[in-house]
């Protein structure tokens, strides 16, 4: 959290996430998982509820907030980042990972064995001496911040019991091309917050049950509603002050120039890269794309495995080769279907031992695929596979790569965006261009086949699990002269186009001659450049 986000909270006395006790009778209650309720409309305590939030297009649906009944006190999101910044130790305590003592000479909890006298762990262990905690102060003005605004609120207030619920305006869900429904990324954040807390409906939290579980996962999901808001807010990249303040461009990526691995042998050639083609690695191309990867990933494979309303899932046994029914964490869910959770695992795609890890979900892994060499089938139940047909020897875990790769590879030669080498030299420095996926320097040509065992698509760029990442931008050979770039470390970036009107228009002008032809009737885009010249030249004088 920036200097300045941390300042206004202490000026304007900011409750982020409120504690205010009249919650409950000011708001309306969102208790519902469903959208819908059955009959077409809206489900009344849902989170697009109209009796709540408002008619869809009325100024109440931007204006009106629900809240979430948590069924068990959690520190306020904003107070327990603060609290785990200032020591994180704290953070092992409220979970229960670590013992500790209270010490009233330093006033703060000192780690400890468990065996030690007066040791003990856990949320309430830790809630009942926050207050006496004297933080420890040093010369950072952030730290200071911090501590002023967690010592100028009660014991009381540094809970809440309820959650705010943003108006449903601002995530009003929609409904894409192909009519699969989707919806604004925070809304499934506020489902997962809901499974949680109605776990608690019939336990008794006054009893003697440990529900100190319970209030990680319901601790855990707040927080990530809290941390996707501020990412609207707060620091130079992210949404709204990046959207000003850096001097970037979202949904780019920027590296060195390579030299073209491709050699076609003909002009039929299926994976043949054109003169209007810039050749891009897995890394660079999802993230470039990030909007397409990101939908391809959670309304893809991990639709088909994570559900919202569910914290079951069909996950992958590989010593015993079947798939099992497992309970999931939240935190496993979220780091497939939220936005930064999605964006860290496109960070493991710029290494080659992370990018070809197999994925793992506790004990279990994400997903197994059928891999003879030759044909690639992803299988969700090992009961639905035909041990007859296929042999259980090419079974293995899905890795990161493949995932991902399946998630995007459809958009490859069909999205545009604009090629820029820097500095810009002339008039061929910046350029619209294709964007072809290539995803390991030695690729693997297979057949991918549906869960029922038909053809679906030939892929030519599979990941070789066993070749390097191709992490580059190779411009085509066309394209140098008027670059004026080679490969001694010239740099470029690919700029993706999004919306309708820039694509048509670009796949418009790539369709005329005058695309081609510069205004003194030369080519544009040419195989000819300095160094070619000179070794014709010197070919010549021999």
């Amino acid at each position: 959290m920036s200097k300045d986000m941390l300042d206004n909270i202490a000026a304007l006395k900011i409750d982020l996430l409120l504690t205010d006790k009249r919650i409950s009778t000011l708001l309306k209650e969102v208790s519902v998982l469903n959208i819908n309720d059955g009959n077409g409309n809206f489900h009344p305590d849902g989170l697009f509820s109209t009796e709540i939030f408002g008619d869809v297009g009325s100024s109440n649906r931007m204006q009106t907030l629900g809240y979430v009944d948590l069924k068990i006190k959690i520190l306020s999101p904003i107070v327990y980042k603060f609290l785990i910044s200032l020591n994180k130790l704290y953070k092992d305590i409220m979970e229960a990972k670590k013992f500790a003592i209270w010490d009233d000479k330093v006033k703060d909890f000192i780690e400890s064995d468990k065996d030690e006298a007066g040791a003990s762990t856990g949320f309430n262990f830790f809630i009942k001496k926050v207050k006496d905690i004297k933080f420890k102060d040093n010369d950072s003005d952030s730290r200071k911040t911090k501590i002023n605004i967690i010592n100028s609120k009660t014991a009381d207030e540094l809970l809440i019991d309820k959650m705010i619920v943003i108006p449903a305006g601002m995530r009003d869900h929609v409904v894409s091309e192909d009519g699969k429904p989707s919806e604004d990324e925070i809304n499934p954040l506020y489902r997962k917050l809901m499974i949680n807390s109605n776990a608690l409906k019939n336990i008794n939290t006054n009893g003697n049950l440990n529900v100190d579980t319970f209030r990680t996962s319901i601790q855990k999901a707040a927080l990530d509603i809290y941390a996707f808001i501020f990412t609207l807010i707060d620091g130079k990249n992210k949404h709204i002050q990046g959207s000003f303040l850096k001097r970037a461009i979202d949904d780019s990526t920027r590296n060195v120039l390579t030299s073209s691995p491709f050699k076609p042998t003909s002009l039929e050639d299926a994976k043949r890269v054109g003169e209007n083609d810039t050749i891009m690695g897995l890394y660079q191309f999802s993230k470039a794309l990030f909007p397409f990867t990101k939908y391809g990933i959670t309304n893809g494979i991990i639709s088909k495995i994570f559900n919202d309303t569910n914290r079951y899932s069909t996950l992958f046994n590989f010593d015993k080769k079947i798939t099992e029914n497992v309970e999931v964490k939240s935190e496993d869910i979220n780091k497939w279907t939220s936005r930064e959770g999605i964006n860290a695992t496109l960070n493991r795609l710029g290494n080659d031992d992370l990018a070809k890890e197999p994925i793992r979900v506790g004990d279990h892994f994400l997903l197994a695929v059928w891999d003879d060499g030759k044909t690639i089938k992803l299988v969700f139940d090992t009961n639905k596979l035909d041990k007859d047909k296929y042999d259980y020897k090419y079974l293995r875990p899905i890795t990161y790569i493949e995932l991902v790769y399946l998630s995007v590879h459809q958009h490859s030669k069909k999205e545009n965006a604009f090629f820029t080498r820097y500095p810009v030299g002339t008039i061929g420095g910046v350029y619209p261009t294709k964007l072809y996926l290539k995803t390991t320097i030695q690729n693997r040509k297979v057949d991918l086949v549906d869960e029922m065992g038909d053809y679906v698509i030939t892929l030519f760029e599979y990941p070789n699990l066993k070749a390097r990442l191709y992490n580059t931008m190779s411009p085509h050979y066309s394209k140098l002269a008027r670059l004026v770039a080679d490969f001694d470390g010239d740099q470029s970036t690919a700029t993706a186009l999004f919306t309708k009107d820039s694509n048509d228009e670009i796949n418009n002008m790539m369709s005329t001659a005058a695309f081609y032809i510069a205004p003194d009737g030369t080519l544009i885009s040419s195989i000819e450049d300095q160094v070619i010249k000179n070794l014709i030249n010197t070919f010549m004088a021999v």
